[in-house]
């Protein structure tokens, strides 16, 4: 029997949904266990810099400065921080910011982009990745 694929329909979204970044469900979901500082540290190992930034301007554009307060587009490296944490941080705090306005957005994730997020807990990343560190000729 051959096989046949069915072609991908349009669904309509809610209108303060957001899609098209798996970085957006993976820190939903690690908020709800995760430090602030693991949940840093797993997406800075796992995401690529325009990742992060790419889904900031998505949460800022779909909930707006009013609510986000103004968003702070160039973050550079300084001695206390990268600027992918300094984005990172300004994400976290616009979902805590979101959660106790009781804000949040929807947010969906195509099924093609699921193979994106880690499947591992922020803790379980940061372990992953010191082990990886122990390894000879390995710089971290």
């Amino acid at each position: 029997m051959p096989q046949t694929s069915l072609p991908r329909q349009q669904v309509k979204q809610p209108s303060s949904s957001l899609t098209d970044s798996p970085l957006l469900p993976y820190i939903v979901y690690a908020k709800q266990s995760g430090t602030a500082n693991n949940i840093k540290n797993a997406v800075m190992g796992r995401f690529l810099s325009d990742q992060v930034t790419e889904a900031k301007d998505l949460l800022w554009e779909a909930c707006g400065e009013e609510i986000l307060g103004t968003k702070h587009s160039n973050r550079r490296d300084d001695p206390s921080r990268t600027g992918v944490e300094a984005h990172v941080t300004d994400f976290l705090n616009a979902l805590s910011t979101l959660e106790r306005e009781e804000k949040m957005p929807t947010i969906l994730i195509d099924a093609y982009s699921l193979s994106q997020i880690p499947r591992s807990h922020p803790e379980e990343l940061n372990n992953i990745h010191s082990c990886m560190c122990l390894r000879p000729r390995e710089r971290c």
